[in-house]
């Protein structure tokens, strides 16, 4: 980066702002479906039912947490990730422009160089022609041919040619994520105060998107997590 820098004659704020989209556009789209992965396991329990039970038949209770050597056998993980990502597609709701550079015709229309597309994301990943029950967060509909597809059934990282290009790193970033979190812990609504899932906004920065209750799964659970988190202080 430090080459194509000093080539294109990037100054310091140029290279600092560069090197910084880089960052937020690893850290901060994960945080955003982190939200929305618990968001819909304390409104939608079944499924975190069906999850822990995976997790428990590869990991044993409470002995290790998942590893990426367990993306293969962990398949319902794997959905979950791809759900997220349709049912809340917040960070590319109304779709990522694109402009015609020559001009273009589609059926009967004609459209001019220049012309700006987009589409509506969001009413796409919740036709109801399309995924049933669209409403509800579902992993199930995504356990087909394609589940190891990423980028087929959703938009979550754009689409046609010019894809996210990180979507290896936050497909994998989601699904550590998402296994060792559901592994762990179990998640509930709070009293009083439920997940209205019309109004989560997990781009929120100054305030919490909303109220959710986290809780250990068992003692063992806990004893894990501190062994863990003791391991990998020692390797800081």
């Amino acid at each position: 980066m430090a080459d194509l820098a000093t080539k294109y004659g990037f100054d310091d704020a140029q290279k600092y702002f560069c090197a910084g989209s880089i960052i937020e556009a690893g850290s901060d789209t994960t945080r955003n479906q982190l939200n929305l992965m618990l968001a819909a396991a304390a409104k939608f329990p079944a499924w975190v039912a069906t999850a822990q039970a995976q997790l428990d038949a590869v990991c044993g209770d409470a002995e290790r947490l998942p590893t990426l050597d367990d993306w293969d056998q962990l398949p319902y993980i794997v959905a979950v990730i791809k759900e997220t990502l349709r049912w809340r597609p917040n960070m590319t709701a109304t779709g990522t422009p694109r402009a015609l550079i020559e001009d273009d015709t589609y059926g009967d229309y004609k459209f001019e160089n220049g012309t700006v597309f987009s589409y509506n994301n969001f009413g796409i990943c919740h036709n109801e022609d399309e995924f049933p029950r669209n409403a509800e967060f579902l992993p199930e509909r995504f356990l087909n041919d394609d589940l190891q597809d990423m980028l087929k059934g959703h938009l979550g990282f754009g689409a046609g040619r010019r894809i996210c290009p990180g979507w290896h790193l936050g497909t994998r970033n989601m699904f550590i994520a998402f296994s060792r979190l559901l592994n762990c812990f179990d998640f509930k609504e709070v009293p009083g105060a439920p997940i209205n899932d019309s109004e989560i906004d997990p781009l929120a920065h100054d305030h919490p998107p909303f109220q959710i209750g986290i809780i250990p799964r068992s003692h063992k659970h806990v004893h894990l997590i501190e062994r863990e988190c003791a391991e990998a202080g020692q390797d800081v």
